[in-house]
């Protein structure tokens, strides 16, 4: 569920159409979009859960991290921005 401060910041309208193009994403290191929507003001999406860290909670700028998980992480993302739309 999104805090009602960023709700109301972004609107339903975008919410709407992010959720829209965030749903045709398919690949294997994107996390996939099961449903949205808005209840009593409130917008939610819905994905699976999964287990582990967050990657916010890897990339920290006081710490660092070892050069192999960096070069991962970003092939990851950059193999899925490649991915075409659904």
């Amino acid at each position: 569920m999104l805090t009602p401060e960023i709700s109301q910041a972004i609107g339903p309208d975008r919410f709407a159409r992010e959720i829209r193009l965030t749903a045709q994403l398919v690949h294997r290191n994107i996390v996939p979009l099961f449903d949205s929507g808005e209840r009593d003001g409130v917008l939610y999406y819905v994905m699976p859960y999964i287990d582990g860290s967050t990657l916010r909670a890897r990339v920290r700028p006081e710490a660092l991290m070892p050069v192999a998980d960096v070069v991962r992480i970003v092939a990851d993302a950059a193999e899925a921005s490649r991915t075409p739309m659904a």
